[in-house]
């Protein structure tokens, strides 16, 4: 009876020790597996409304910037499955499978990424010219939600950047998420940005841009011409600009015509037309080439006012001219004149004298007066003398020196 008692309780201790051995076991490859999951495996939270119809549709919500458990809150909440891929990292869910307003069944498993966000900075270009823009933009990885729900209510996040450009000046904090900027010296520049949203801030990577110096451009020259530079008012004039050297495709031209007009042409020569009032204007050209402007010479317009209509011309003589008739008259009348002179002298030349003049004359005076003339004395060699008869007086006079001598009055006694 004692043999058979013992018999029993040896059994009942052993089997009490197999299944401690076999729960211990189980307990720690449990733990083991928990601990150490395969890289391929997924938690797949099951759905907690059993009873609901799958073949219904409903929106995959938007999950970015959630933590775990509240995304997956509102997986359960829209009636889908959560899928977590094993991990040790914290953070929020940076990214998801479907996309946020997808139309999948109730039931279906949304895959969901957790991880830290990221403020990701790039440039359009990764050198540049002095004082020639760059773009910088700055992109949130996850995007940020359209809201976040706390534990009160759902609110729209906003966000504030700040660009930090590495040559003691920075851009923000903006609502922007892409700024340009330049710079003034050659050298390499490293850019960096930072985010904040509400109490939280986050710091971008670092781009670095290199700035070089630009490659000298040509000098070039302009040089205007206007025609004609003396118009009445209603008149036009066309400017010609002449650049030296030969400009670029894509060079315009702007002509200012100093009455307050201007014209834009990618021609280099242009028409213009002035108006009233008379007065002079200043022409100038200038001349974009690569972004850069030259100014013309300027040039001078002088702008009249039309002349009032006046009398009709004079009519002119078909003959000679006033003047030319009188030149002639008077070249005829001096013609004459010397023509009449001359036959006149002809027509009084003294006789010629005998070869022989008595040396004396006499004389008898008779009544009434007498004229007598003497021509040519100087060929009489002796002084004449004049000789009257008793009872009659005479008055003579000779001027031997004259050639001509006169008795100029007698009379008798």
């Amino acid at each position: 009876m004692g043999w058979y008692r013992a018999k029993l309780m040896f059994r009942g201790a052993l089997t009490a020790t197999l299944i401690q051995t076999v729960l211990g076991v189980w307990i720690f490859l449990a733990s083991v597996s928990a601990q150490n999951p395969p890289a391929s495996n997924k938690i797949i939270h099951p759905l907690q409304q059993p009873g609901v119809n799958e073949t219904t549709l409903t929106t995959v919500p938007e999950l970015y910037w959630q933590d775990e458990r509240t995304a997956i809150g509102r997986l359960e909440e829209s009636h889908l499955r959560a899928m977590v891929p094993p991990q040790t990292e914290t953070g929020i869910v940076i990214s998801q499978t479907p996309a946020p307003g997808t139309q999948v069944k109730i039931g279906t498993a949304v895959s969901i990424t957790i991880g830290e966000p990221q403020l990701v900075l790039k440039a359009s270009a990764p050198s540049v010219k002095i004082n020639q823009n760059v773009e910088f933009t700055a992109t949130l990885e996850p995007p940020l939600p359209s809201s976040l729900t706390t534990a009160r209510e759902s609110v729209r996040p906003q966000a504030r950047y700040t660009f930090n450009w590495d040559d003691n000046t920075q851009t923000g904090p903006t609502a922007s998420d892409n700024s340009p900027h330049s710079y003034s010296a050659a050298r390499a520049y490293n850019v960096s940005a930072k985010v904040q949203i509400g109490n939280f801030s986050l710091a971008s990577n670092v781009v670095t841009v290199t700035v070089e110096n630009p490659v000298q451009p040509p000098s070039y020259r302009v040089n205007l011409k206007v025609a004609p530079t003396k118009i009445e008012t209603g008149g036009q004039v066309v400017a010609s600009a002449t650049v030296t050297p030969e400009p670029p495709l894509g060079t315009s031209y702007i002509f200012s015509w100093g009455d307050g007009k201007r014209d834009t042409s990618q021609s280099p020569t242009a028409p213009h037309e002035y108006g009233p009032p008379a007065k002079r204007h200043l022409v100038q050209v200038f001349v974009n080439i690569n972004g850069a402007e030259i100014r013309s010479n300027p040039v001078v317009i002088d702008v009249t006012a039309p002349l009032p209509p006046g009398p009709g011309p004079t009519p002119q003589p078909t003959g000679w001219p006033t003047w030319q008739i009188v030149v002639a008259v008077a070249v005829a009348v001096l013609i004459l004149g010397g023509a009449y002179k001359l036959i006149r002298s002809k027509k009084s030349a003294p006789a010629p004298q005998p070869p022989h003049v008595p040396e004396s004359l006499s004389v008898i005076a008779k009544p009434g007066p007498i004229h007598y003339t003497i021509q040519k004395p100087e060929a009489i060699r002796a002084r004449p003398s004049v000789g009257i008869r008793s009872g009659c007086t005479i008055q003579t006079s000779l001027k031997p020196t004259e050639g001509i001598a006169r008795k100029r009055s007698a009379s008798n006694g």
